[in-house]
């Protein structure tokens, strides 16, 4: 069964204990992506030569640990057409690999304790005209109260110098 003939299919949320998975990693693994990382963070950011921040390095972390996450779940997510169904339906599947530490299942959260778990379905399609025709409306209205803006301001001041005139601009009831 294929992607594209499933894609339009919500699956149900499949929940995994990202720990374990962090357990398995290899450090030495973990610290070799941690330095490539580095230097192509620095090299993007035109940085070279110059020690990250806790912050930059903290960036480069999460990025390295995302991105193990990913490539281990996406190497053992699979679909896996059901026999009792029509043709082409299909759920998804985590499997276990043979170097795997963890036997099939055991790494799925059955109860996770969350009462309302999201559900991610497929996206209506972003009609860019309508965008377009939006975004040129709300820069038509943003001008609009600028323009406002900008005759309100003058009309205050026109005010305050009429008031200060009369002698109205001093709150000072004595004067």
């Amino acid at each position: 069964c294929a992607y594209n003939a499933t894609r339009e299919i919500t699956h149900p949320t499949l929940i995994l204990d990202k720990t374990k998975i962090e357990d398995t990693v290899d450090d030495e693994a973990v610290q070799s992506q941690l330095k490539g990382q580095r230097e192509e963070y620095a090299l993007r950011k035109e940085i070279v030569g110059r020690q990250l921040s806790a912050e930059e390095e903290a960036e480069v972390a999460e990025n390295v640990r995302r991105g193990i996450l990913s490539n281990y779940v996406l190497l053992r997510l699979q679909q896996k057409e059901l026999p009792a169904s029509a043709e082409g339906v299909c759920d998804l599947k985590f499997v276990t690999l043979s170097l795997d530490q963890y036997a099939d299942g055991e790494l799925i959260v059955e109860n996770p304790g969350i009462k309302e778990l999201p559900s991610l379905g497929k996206k209506d399609k972003v009609d860019m005209q309508q965008f377009q025709r939006m975004s040129v409306e709300i820069r038509k209205t943003a001008g609009e109260l600028s323009a406002l803006s900008k005759s309100a301001e003058k009309m205050a001041s026109i005010v305050s110098a009429s008031m200060t005139a009369f002698g109205g601009g001093n709150p000072d009831p004595a004067h």
